[in-house]
């Protein structure tokens, strides 16, 4: 419970930058410019240590709240491209 307390006033605490590093970069802002913004108002963590971390955060959310796909009387397909090697506009081999 101490690591989720720590965890919640880490997010409220830099809870604005995160939104606004966030909102630039989906709005397709260079990360150049992003980081440029960080320099200018002393922002300690750079772009790319918020990215990892709203990746890391992804991840667990994603791995802690998994569920099979598919069961009895359901048929899950599968896009061969999606695993199969590129084949860079040649076809099929």
């Amino acid at each position: 419970d101490k690591v989720i307390v720590v965890f919640t006033l880490f997010l409220l605490r830099h809870f604005c930058t995160l939104c606004l590093i966030l909102y630039l970069k989906l709005y397709g802002i260079p990360n150049l410019i992003i980081l440029y913004y960080t320099i200018l108002y002393h922002i300690i963590r750079t772009p790319n240590d918020w990215y990892n971390f709203c990746r890391e955060v992804s991840e667990d959310i994603v791995i802690n709240n998994s569920e099979k796909i598919g069961g009895v009387g359901i048929t899950v397909e599968i896009d061969e491209s999606k695993f199969g090697k590129k084949k860079y506009n040649r076809g099929k081999r």
